[in-house]
Formats: structure tokens, sequence, C-alpha cells
């Protein structure tokens, strides 16, 4: 993979130039300018590019807006580098896309991981700008050779489960959580059935490890239970939930349906525009507040804290009303308080209810600009209307693994905030 450094400080390029050789074994150029980025674009041909924003002649920014402007050179991958936090400098890099943020001065062992995550993505076809994923969430069909992990302690219903689908689709099984992590980092499988009795790695456990796999963003996660109906719940995190059964038959019947799920809903219909929307999701959410807070986020199998909280809304419709799907963003009022301040600058009171509904209004709004622009990407069309904060009495809904909806909850690795971000059919995300 070649990868081209742009950056005025010396030091800044070689520590990158030796993370990026020695941890990616990566061909390495560099120049000090805007003007000879683009003048080397057009010579070699470059696989990724680490950008820094503030240049002497030709800075970042524009160089980016250049980029993003040429036929051949639109889908380049690009991280930024910078210490920039403006709302107004954010705002225009997530307008144009960029595959991550990087914020000086750095923290080698941050880089490292980040960078890790960007490589992968391009080496599975799914960077940023625009490559198709496989399944998402529980509402896009499974392709009939997509690999398939069950992960159970019960040697019977995994011995049946392989039986029953295995002449269908490649069917791996693991006894414990330990194995099934190991297969889904050498299969890349669309779906993991997750079950109990997993020894060291547990189910919650398992599902936060797989939910951080690059490779796994779109994989269906689907827990295994011994209940049914209204029992069934509390498996939030899940996109699905499989009831344990020991007639082949009937078995074969739950995994279909939960693999062509609401084909025809809006929100499936949106995954057929656009299979990446879960890691469009991801990434915008990830740039914004790296951006802003200078943080990372990370998914979270925790949902918002219950008692009052600050919740922002809005629709989104693409080609002429062909569809329409509710987008929103909810956290608690402390959360809501450190946002505020990261995009303000300010210290806002609890009593400020105006300023923090703002600020969660204004997250949502970046957040859904960057899902428009992926669907302008793959030719779609989509406007949606100005998010609108509210001050939420409710508790937050309990997420049901099989409703229309996608449901993703967060957490700052570095500030003391959570939320959630959910995007469903038409009235379905009032979360």
């Amino acid at each position: 993979m070649k990868v081209l450094i742009v950056d005025d400080d010396a030091t800044t390029r070689l520590v990158l130039r030796r993370l990026m050789v020695t941890e990616f074994a990566c061909t390495v150029s560099e120049v000090e300018d805007g003007l000879d980025a683009l003048d080397l674009l057009v010579k070699q041909s470059i696989s990724l590019m680490l950008l820094d924003l503030h240049l002497p002649v030709f800075d970042g920014l524009q160089t980016l807006e250049v980029i993003r402007s040429s036929p051949q050179l639109s889908s380049l991958p690009v991280v930024v580098l910078s210490v920039d936090r403006e709302e107004a400098t954010v705002r225009k890099l997530v307008h144009l896309g960029v595959n991550d943020y990087l914020i000086k001065p750095f923290k080698v062992a941050r880089v490292v991981e980040r960078m890790r995550r960007v490589v992968a993505s391009l080496g599975t076809g799914a960077a940023a700008v625009g490559g198709p994923d496989v399944a998402e969430g529980t509402l896009a069909p499974v392709p009939e050779d997509t690999t398939i992990v069950i992960a159970d302690g019960d040697a019977d219903f995994r011995h049946l489960f392989v039986s029953a689908l295995g002449s269908k689709r490649p069917v791996l099984q693991a006894e414990s959580g330990a194995q099934a992590l190991k297969s889904c980092f050498d299969a890349n499988p669309g779906a993991i059935f997750v079950g109990g009795n997993l020894g060291l790695l547990g189910p919650e456990l398992l599902l936060k490890r797989l939910r951080a796999l690059p490779n796994l963003r779109n994989a269906r996660i689907i827990a295994i239970t011994d209940k049914k109906g209204k029992d069934a719940g509390g498996f939030d995190g899940y996109d699905g939930v499989l009831v344990r059964t020991y007639l082949p038959d009937a078995l074969v019947r739950q995994v279909e349906n939960l693999f062509r799920q609401a084909g025809q809903s809006p929100l499936g219909r949106l995954l057929h525009l656009l299979p990446t929307l879960r890691a469009s999701m991801m990434t915008a959410t990830e740039q914004v507040f790296g951006m802003m807070m200078s943080t990372a986020v990370s998914q979270d199998s925790h949902g918002p804290a219950p008692g009052r909280a600050v919740a922002a809304a809005s629709a989104l419709a693409w080609e002429e009303g062909e569809g329409t799907v509710d987008i929103s963003f909810r956290c608690d009022l402390g959360s809501a308080a450190a946002i505020t301040t990261a995009l303000t600058g300010g210290t806002p009171g609890p009593e400020n209810e105006v300023e923090l509904c703002e600020a969660a209004a204004e997250i949502l709004n970046m957040i859904i600009g960057r899902i428009t622009n992926a669907l302008s990407a793959n030719g779609v069309i989509a406007r949606f209307a100005p998010p609108a904060g509210r001050i939420a009495e409710d508790e937050p809904a309990a997420v049901d693994p099989a409703s229309q909806a996608i449901v993703l909850d967060f957490c700052a690795d570095e500030n003391p905030v959570r939320f959630r971000l959910a995007v469903g059919a038409e009235g379905s995300s009032e979360v």
C-alpha cells in the first residue's frame, strides 16, 4: 500500500513514516504543502493520504476540496491531522468525507489503533468514501454463500445447527467465546449466533469484542435464547433473537426469516441503496466526536443513562418521497453539557436547556449530513429537515431486536459522554 504524508513539520512526518512502515509495511511518500501533494497525486497512485490542515501555502482544507472535486481522486481515502476543533472546520470536513481525524499532539498507541482500523477498512473495500459492506442490521438479506458462526456451549445444539444449515451456507462452530472471536478474525462472517456457557469470554463481553472489530461492522449478531415472546427481552446490542429449538425445520425457518427481515420496509429500501449505512453512521459519529471533543467514541453495550435526557430527531427522505426514515440522538443531561462545552467553549448550567438541545441537534445535523453525502456518492438524492432538540422526561425505550431500526449506543473514551443514535422506519426511532 502506498501512503502519502502531507505535513510541513519534519518531526511529524518522521513519526508517521516510521509508524506506517513498521506497523503496516507501507511504502511512504511525503511532501510539505498541499500544492506539492496535488502534483504528486497526478504522477503516482496513492492508496491513502495523511493530510495536515495547517500548511504554509495551500492548506489542507483547500487540498481536500480539490481532491473531492476531482473525478479521478474523489474517492481517495484521507485521514486528517490537526489541532483544529472549530465548528465551521469540522462541518466542512464531515461534508467532504474524511476517513478519520487524528488530533495533534499524537499519542502513538492511539494513532496505531486508529490507523489499524483505517487500513483494515481499505483491505475489505469498506472505505468511508464508498465501498459496499456485507449485511446490515436485521434489515438486509444475507446472501446464501455468507459464512455464519454459531457460538454456544451446548454441543448437541451446535451439531443440529450445522446439520440443518450447513448445506446452504458455510457454518463454523465454536464452543467458547474465545474460539468464536478467533473464527471471526479469520473468516469475516456475515452473521454470528451467540448462545450461553461460553467460558471466560461470555456473551456480553463477546458481543462487545465483536462490535469493536472493523471487519464485522456490518455483520449481524444474533442472540440465542431459551425464552419466547415477551420473555425474550434484554438483548440490547443484538441484531435479532433466535429461540433455541431442536426441530431442524423450525430452526431453518427462524434463521431464514431473520436473514431476510424487513427487506421492503423504508429502512430496508434505504439499505439496498446504501448497504454501508451502519458503517456510515459509525464513521460519521467517530469523526464528529473526534474532531469536536478530541476523544474517541466506541460502541457500548449499555443504552443512555436513565432520567431526564436531551433528544434530537429528524426525518431523512430520498428520491422524491420514495422513502422516509427517522434519525434520532439521545443522551443524558451531563453528556449534553459536555457536548455543549465542546461545541461552544462555554460551560452551560443544567438549567440552560435551550443550549443543550441546540448542541444535540447540531451533533445530529453533522452526522446526518455525512449520511446524505454517502447516499449522494451512490447516486441517491436525499434531504432532511433541520434536527429539532427537546428535553425528554421519559425513560429510553428498550431496544426490540425485531424492530425495524438500527440502534447504536456509544460512550466516549476520555469524556463523561454516553449517547444513542438510531435510524428506523418512520416513527420508530423516538428513543
